[in-house]
């Protein structure tokens, strides 16, 4: 019978690879291409609008929204179309 000593071997924080380094500024969220229904936080990320001026936009008929249980949600489509209207009143 052999006895083979067993040795622990942890690494130290200068042995281990950093992981991918996050951005130190402030992150920005894209309107997802792949959704047909947002969140309130992705309208308002992709709006740059306050949770307040989007439930104001959605209580003035502005914003056309859904609710399925408690989860308030915004058709992608309808955000698009509020921006292209927003355009052209601009011009």
């Amino acid at each position: 019978m052999t006895s083979h000593s067993r040795h622990s071997v942890t690494a130290t924080n200068s042995q281990r690879s950093p992981g991918p380094r996050r951005p130190s500024g402030p992150t920005r969220t894209k309107l997802p291409t792949t959704h047909t229904a947002l969140t309130v936080p992705e309208v308002m990320a992709a709006l740059r609008l306050s949770r307040f001026k989007v439930y104001d936009l959605i209580r003035s008929g502005e914003l056309p929204s859904f609710r399925i249980g408690r989860a308030r949600r915004i058709p992608a489509d309808a955000v698009h179309a509020f921006m292209q209207h927003q355009i052209e009143e601009a011009a």
